[in-house]
């Protein structure tokens, strides 16, 4: 491993992942904007479906999505991610049968 780390002549690129959370009460209705096209530097997974319960972020399991980008540098990789989740709209409803779009 220390050989391949102190090889000059390696490939090398940056990794970021964006998560997002859910910013609202309520139930998830709808996801917007996960099929828009992505670079293919970029994976996008939902992890929230329509039917879940939203309410603040409390533990991983609490996230919504994530992306995960690879580019040349650690600033192109992050904004990658954040694109991706930035593209994303995520549509609560509530008992009253009220929808908010978070």
């Amino acid at each position: 491993m220390h050989a391949v780390l102190a090889d000059a002549g390696r490939t090398t690129w940056s990794e970021a992942i964006r998560f997002a959370g859910a910013p609202s009460s309520g139930t998830l209705v709808e996801v917007a904007g996960a099929d828009a096209a992505l670079p293919p530097e970029v994976k996008l997974t939902l992890l929230g479906k329509p039917g879940t319960p939203l309410g603040s972020l409390q533990n991983s399991f609490s996230r919504l999505a994530h992306a995960r980008a690879h580019a040349d540098t650690p600033e192109q990789a992050l904004a990658l991610a954040r694109q991706a989740i930035a593209g994303l709209t995520f549509l609560a409803g509530h008992p009253a049968d009220q929808t908010d779009l978070l």
